[in-house]
């Protein structure tokens, strides 16, 4: 396939998505390369401290149309879909950064989740999102292998 036909055929994914995802894309995309470069600069604790900011009760239940149309599982997939396109592999706490940001500040309280695969050499470790006990996004298969969780942020 020519560069010509993927840059076409990838325009028109986007010109498909409705304006609303398409502008939830480039949040994300936004959010993925500033999420990448604040754990280079600021380091994991502080990241999570941004990423994760306090969700009031007032614009928590403003959202809950939000909650019944899937948006959660949708800015999911959105975020994959963008950190495909701008990330490196194996970015998964990156994602989680910016998946997080963007639901806590539509009034959602999601949770960034991260484990630890046990007696494993090197460490393997992963990162998710959950919001309702629901793990966004990722496949059982993904997530189950990291068992131990170190820390609820």
């Amino acid at each position: 396939m020519s560069l010509w036909s993927d840059a076409n055929r990838k325009i028109g994914k986007w010109r498909a998505l409705p304006a609303s995802e398409r502008c939830t894309l480039a949040q994300l995309v936004c959010l993925l390369l500033l999420s990448w470069a604040g754990l280079r600069l600021l380091g994991t604790k502080r990241m999570l401290g941004i990423a994760q900011p306090e969700v009031s009760i007032a614009r928590n239940q403003q959202n809950i149309k939000i909650q019944a149309t899937g948006y959660t599982q949708r800015c999911a997939e959105l975020t994959a879909i963008a950190a495909h396109h701008c990330l490196p592999r194996g970015s998964c706490f990156p994602q989680s950064l910016a998946l997080c940001w963007l639901l806590r500040k539509k009034g959602l309280e999601a949770q960034i989740r991260i484990g630890i695969k046990p007696h494993s050499a090197p460490l393997l470790a992963h990162a998710w999102v959950e919001y309702q006990a629901m793990v966004l996004g990722n496949q059982e298969s993904e997530y189950s292998a990291f068992p131990d969780l170190l820390k609820q942020y």
